[in-house]
């Protein structure tokens, strides 16, 4: 069996990208422990998309935003739960070796209550200020279950 770090390190992937994608792979496994442990109940509030938000998603957002801030290789963060463009580490917006990641923290947490799977995805992409350079050629994607 290859470890994510084998294989990270097999594809010359710079240290940022490892740090980062290893970060994300603790967020997820927090996550989990919570999925495991934690009654899901409806909230009274909806993200910018219309859907009812669940106390889940709002733990799984807050997971992957800590993780994310933590790393200390992300410059900018977005996602389905909280769609502003928020400023993680700013100050490394124009070095190639920090990342801009948007993110739909818990994919599926609408049929949860079915038993199906649910997951993250994650897009990350070199930083520039505020996200505004995203090309399909830079983006890559990861996502966890």
């Amino acid at each position: 069996m290859v470890t994510l770090n084998e294989h990270l390190l097999s594809l010359k992937c710079p240290h940022s990208l490892v740090l980062l994608f290893h970060s994300l792979a603790h967020a997820t496994q927090h996550i989990s422990g919570h999925l495991r442990n934690d009654s899901v109940t409806q909230l009274r509030s909806r993200n910018k998309f219309g859907d009812t938000q669940l106390s889940v998603d709002v733990i799984a957002d807050t997971i992957v935003f800590e993780h994310l801030k933590s790393s200390k290789v992300v410059s900018f963060a977005s996602s389905e739960e909280n769609s502003n463009v928020i400023s993680i580490n700013s100050s490394f917006a124009d070095s190639h070796h920090f990342y801009s990641v948007t993110f739909d923290p818990l994919d599926g947490s609408s049929i949860i209550d079915a038993n199906f799977a649910v997951g993250s995805i994650f897009s990350i992409w070199p930083s520039t200020s505020k996200c505004k350079l995203i090309t399909l050629s830079n983006i890559t994607h990861c996502k966890s279950i």
